[in-house]
This record gives structure tokens, C-alpha cells and sequence, in this order.
């Protein structure tokens, strides 16, 4: 319950209130949004993908060899990523966007030194 008390301050941090309505339809819809709390920078964003999408931990001593503040950005940008003071949120909602981003990650990593 916390956990959703922390998301839903994030998109209220995010996307703003007009109106009581507003609120409302946000609380109904917490589902629609994606929370990473612990995600403070592009680079922890990039990563939390990357791990995640191939399966890898991230714990990896590899993974500190890898750049991810450029990916990040670029995943950032393509999923409409919103950093608040909360942790990062983004609305799930547009398949085009997710398309862009397998996309961009099939053409270069563009943080891999």
C-alpha cells in the first residue's frame, strides 16, 4: 500500500491536478503507469532496463564497464519517462513508443565503452 502511495504521488508530480476528477481518474488508473522509486538517473534507468530485458543481474561486476547514461536518455526519451522527486513514472500506454526503444537498442547501445 505504501509502495502505491509513493507511485501515485509521482504521477501527481509528473502530470499535475487540475480538479478533484483528475485525481480521481489517476487513483483509478495507477495500473496504466510503471514506478521505478529507486531509479535517481538516465544511467540507473538504462540499467534497470537493460538487466531486466536480457535477464541479467544487476549485480554483475561486467556491468560497471557499461556507460548507461546515453542508453538511458534514449529510453527515457522513446518511453516518456518523467523524473520526480519520487523516482522515475511513465504511462504505459503507446505501443509506438515501445517500438521506438526495441528499435534504438537494436541500432547501438551508444554507452558501451
Amino acid at each position: 500500500m505504501l509502495g502505491e502511495f509513493a507511485k501515485y504521488k509521482a504521477i501527481i508530480s509528473a502530470y499535475g491536478v487540475d480538479d478533484p476528477t483528475v485525481a480521481t481518474e489517476y487513483a483509478d488508473n495507477i495500473g496504466d503507469y510503471e514506478y521505478y522509486p529507486e531509479a535517481s538517473s538516465a544511467a540507473e534507468y538504462g540499467l534497470k532496463i537493460f538487466t531486466g530485458k536480457h535477464n541479467i543481474n544487476p549485480d554483475e561486476p561486467e556491468l560497471k564497464y557499461i556507460r548507461f547514461e546515453n542508453y538511458g536518455c534514449m529510453l527515457m526519451n522513446a518511453h516518456n519517462v518523467v523524473k520526480t522527486e519520487y523516482g522515475f513514472i511513465r504511462k504505459m500506454n503507446d505501443t509506438h513508443q515501445e517500438q521506438v526503444a526495441d528499435g534504438g537498442i537494436v541500432q547501438g547501445m551508444g554507452g558501451i565503452t
